[in-house]
């Protein structure tokens, strides 16, 4: 953990035990936030980037399953999520329905580039990043 929110979090301690207890909760909180500041050098994310990034995942048919970062599966058109630039983001992918199509493959936008067939991949986050996944129907190499 980083030295400058420990700092942060002792500071933020400090202030709380400092304020008067008879002041009401709703008090107690605007004060703390008139007085919490951090010092120079401190930095409230951890990778040291204030901008997030966004993540979409087109899944045209809804044909596969997606796994964003080891939240649940989900079978949706799209997915958009939002990370902390620079974060590694892990994607599993598998078949929506094992009767009816295959899985295929991570068109484009994962780490490993164009036609990744393995279902696991990962996402090394940008401003903007657009993952696509195919699992065609059985029998088929491609999606419409």
């Amino acid at each position: 953990m980083s030295h400058a929110i420990v700092r942060a979090g002792w500071l933020i301690l400090l202030i709380a035990a400092s304020l008067p207890a008879d002041a009401h909760v709703g008090q107690r909180l605007e004060m703390m936030s008139v007085h919490a500041a951090l010092g120079d050098g401190d930095e409230i994310f951890v990778g040291g980037y204030e901008t997030m990034g966004s993540l979409t995942i087109n899944n045209d048919l809804e044909w596969c399953s997606v796994n964003v970062a080891g939240a649940a599966p989900v079978v949706s058109y799209q997915i958009v999520s939002a990370f902390e630039q620079g974060t590694v983001i892990a994607l599993h992918g598998e078949t929506a329905n094992a009767l009816y199509f295959d899985w295929g493959f991570w068109t484009s936008g994962t780490d490993a580039g164009l036609h990744n067939t393995s279902k696991a991949a990962t996402v090394t986050m940008a401003a903007a990043n657009t993952v696509e996944v195919c699992c065609p129907d059985i029998g088929f190499s491609s999606c419409p």
